[in-house]
């Protein structure tokens, strides 16, 4: 049964999220003139409600899909559909109850808005989003950019300046945090979207078979590659504009990390273009979510001393 319960959880995706929310918080804290003005228990409380809003859209994305996982990923352990049923409506209980925790703790109550919406965009992309092509790919991407910016509001939001007359509290601006993060976060976007079309490669025989309108199977899997290397090549574009936007103020060994990303992005074009099978097509998801990982990597790098 835990086992079961592992694999719709996706751990190692969770844990991804879990790491990328702590080096963006650790980012904001190490180049920002600024001092919490409520609880530290906040941060943790949403690090952990959104790895819940994470699981709830696994859940109902597989509930969804049960019949068609049955193809395309014939070899897993897999619960039954009533169980992941009755396992999502606990976990979208409980975390809308950490969203109201969290909305008392910070004395707004739009973050429990921000939770409902969450919530609703995941089942509507497992429902019926996910069925249309590009639309499910840029939904589901969006997602993931915004991983990134929740944090980045609740910090922008509901932390105050220091003053200047406090004697050693000032911390020195090292970079200009907005410009690299918004590269982060199309960093992330952009990653994700070649990811989440190279995964509808990788599906196309159980998705064409109960009728779903992924990209590949609307314009075939040539064309599809087509838009994988559009979305890669601005990827590139985007990590050298990072690059940029720090080798200034940054010592070099830090953009070697930037230097590995380039040559992942280029290596899964490589592999993408070459891909024939599932298997192939498997193999370039992973080049692309380790590529994420250098992303992340570099992101804490730029929170440590120069």
């Amino acid at each position: 049964m835990l086992k079961k319960i592992l694999y719709h959880y996706r751990p190692i995706n969770l844990f991804i999220v879990c790491v990328t929310q702590l080096v963006v918080l650790t980012f904001l804290i190490q180049n920002s003139n600024s001092v919490n003005c409520f609880p530290i228990i906040v941060f943790p409380a949403i690090f952990a409600c959104t790895v819940i809003i994470t699981i709830s859209g696994y859940l109902i994305n597989d509930y969804f899909d049960y019949s068609i996982d049955e193809i395309n990923k014939p070899l897993k352990q897999r619960l039954s559909k009533d169980s992941l049923l009755r396992l999502y409506l606990f976990n979208v209980t409980l975390g809308l109850v950490l969203a109201i925790f969290i909305a008392n703790e910070i004395g707004n109550l739009f973050y429990t808005l921000i939770y409902f919406l969450a919530t609703l965009l995941l089942f509507l992309y497992a429902s019926h989003f996910k069925r249309l092509g590009l639309i499910g790919n840029v939904v589901v991407s969006s997602f993931s950019s915004l991983v990134i910016a929740i944090i980045w509001f609740v910090f922008k939001v509901f932390c105050i300046p220091i003053q200047n007359d406090l004697p050693n509290t000032i911390l020195v601006q090292k970079v200009n945090k907005e410009s690299i993060l918004l590269l982060f976060m199309c960093f992330v976007f952009l990653s994700s979207m070649a990811r989440e079309i190279i995964k509808d490669c990788q599906d196309i025989s159980g998705d064409s078979k109960f009728g779903l309108q992924t990209l590949p199977i609307r314009i075939g899997i040539n064309r599809t590659i087509f838009f994988v290397n559009f979305f890669l090549a601005i990827l590139i574009i985007v990590s050298c504009t990072w690059i940029y936007a720090t080798l200034a103020t940054m010592p070099i060994y830090k953009s070697v990390i930037l230097v590995l990303i380039i040559f992942t992005i280029i290596y899964s074009m490589i592999k993408t273009n070459k891909a024939k099978n599932s298997e192939d097509f498997k193999f370039v998801s992973k080049i692309l979510k380790t590529c994420m990982g250098f992303g992340i990597l570099y992101l804490f790098t730029l929170s440590l001393p120069s």
